[in-house]
């Protein structure tokens, strides 16, 4: 076979170009023991010619690449993640998507930081955050946590000096963070859960997380993922992130042979896999 990996635009991967590069060049390096054809093109510079191709691994986000994987996948070629699974990660599309299921999640909704700066809304009970209303975290200050109504203008001055038109509101909820990665969605499939503060292992102890995270996964298209939610005082795990190829920074040893597992088994590979 024929496989091209494509890593991540480096403007969405703020401070961790090498480890979204590691997980990449982990599932390639197997590829080739194997006896495939790899090759590792930076999105930055693609312009298509997949001549040959018979797989694309991409960690591509921006729009431009995107529209490229998809004349890809219009002729024919699997690209995983499938874009439409990276498009429903944008912010907005994951809040519509996940807000129809029964996926536990704060509450939240998108404003724009125009109206915001005009009336000067602050919610007087309990801290809130404040997210880029696009696209996950670039840089420091794009989610913002707001504890008092003197916080607020700052937070909104770093979103418009980003551009960044509307934003995220979303309700602060106590607990554990725990962040999470998978690698298909069947119940038998990879997932791992590490505390964040500390990054110890708590996979056999996230109970319903598993099943919470595989069901987002589901909802939103993907196959190669991660994210975070908080474990509440209720016991009930609420979501609060789901993202495309994460770096699996935490567990990129055991990450990479699932992957390619996972691209084994997969219909949308269409039987292409014969037995690594």
């Amino acid at each position: 076979m024929k496989i091209f990996g494509i890593y991540r635009e480096r403007i969405f991967s703020p401070g961790k170009v090498r480890e979204d590069a590691a997980i990449l060049d982990a599932v390639l390096r197997a590829l080739f023991r194997a006896g495939h054809e790899t090759i590792a093109v930076p999105a930055e510079s693609m312009n298509g010619g997949f001549e040959g191709a018979d797989l694309i691994l991409s960690m591509a986000q921006s729009d431009r690449v995107l529209g490229i994987l998809e004349e890809a996948e219009r002729n024919g070629i699997p690209v995983v993640n499938a874009v439409s699974a990276v498009r429903n990660c944008y912010r907005k599309a994951l809040i519509e998507i996940l807000s129809r299921t029964s996926i536990s999640m704060p509450a939240g909704h998108i404003v724009s930081v125009t109206a915001m700066e005009a009336s000067g809304s602050f919610r007087e009970q309990g801290d809130y955050w404040l997210k880029r209303g696009d696209l996950h975290a670039l840089g420091p200050g794009d989610v913002a946590r707001i504890g008092s109504r003197e916080e607020l203008p700052g937070a909104l001055a770093h979103f418009r000096g980003q551009g960044v038109e509307r934003v995220l509101v979303q309700e602060h909820i106590e607990g554990p963070c725990v962040k999470f990665y998978g690698v298909g969605v069947e119940p038998d499939c990879f997932f791992r859960a590490f505390l964040s503060a500390s990054g110890e292992e708590i996979t056999v102890l996230a109970g319903k997380l598993s099943e919470t995270a595989r069901a987002a996964a589901g909802y939103v298209g993907l196959e190669i993922y991660g994210g975070d939610a908080i474990y509440a005082a209720d016991g009930a795990w609420v979501l609060i992130d789901l993202n495309d190829w994460p770096t699996f920074s935490l567990c990129r040893d055991t990450t990479a042979r699932a992957i390619i597992e996972l691209l084994e088994g997969s219909s949308a590979i269409k039987g292409v896999f014969n037995g690594i």
